[in-house]
């Protein structure tokens, strides 16, 4: 899960979810048709990203509403990595793994490594 580590602006807001999707609070959410789904590793070019401040569960044709964060490049965020970080990884640019991992194996995203943090964490920043 993304977990804010700083939060210069922004607050909560409101968004319709997709129809059949789980988000657990802390998940990187991007647009999808207007509706928020969880990201995947294909979403390395999606912007804008929300990151989910609470649970949510919705059925087929249900689209349920949802609070979330928008993100800007000012915000910072914890986050679990797919492997161990290395040194030289610290200010490239990585991908999603899942909604709630960085694939830190795979360059060219939008998501920025600021530190190395112990068992498997970066601190990031979406661009």
């Amino acid at each position: 899960a993304f977990l804010e580590s700083k939060h210069s602006s922004g607050k909560d807001r409101e968004f319709l979810t997709a129809a059949s999707t789980t988000i657990v609070k802390g998940d990187a959410l991007v647009f999808s048709s207007g509706y928020l789904t969880p990201a995947t590793a294909s979403d390395y070019t999606s912007k804008p990203v929300v990151i989910a401040s609470e649970d949510v569960s919705t059925g087929a044709d249900d689209h349920k509403k949802i609070l979330g964060l928008l993100v800007d490049p000012t915000m910072e965020f914890i986050v679990d990595c797919d492997d161990d970080l290395a040194q030289s990884q610290v200010w490239t640019l990585v991908k999603f793994k899942d909604k709630a991992t960085l694939d830190n194996g795979t360059t060219g995203g939008f998501i920025e490594i600021i530190e190395m943090l112990p068992w498997k964490k970066a601190l990031v920043k979406f661009l």
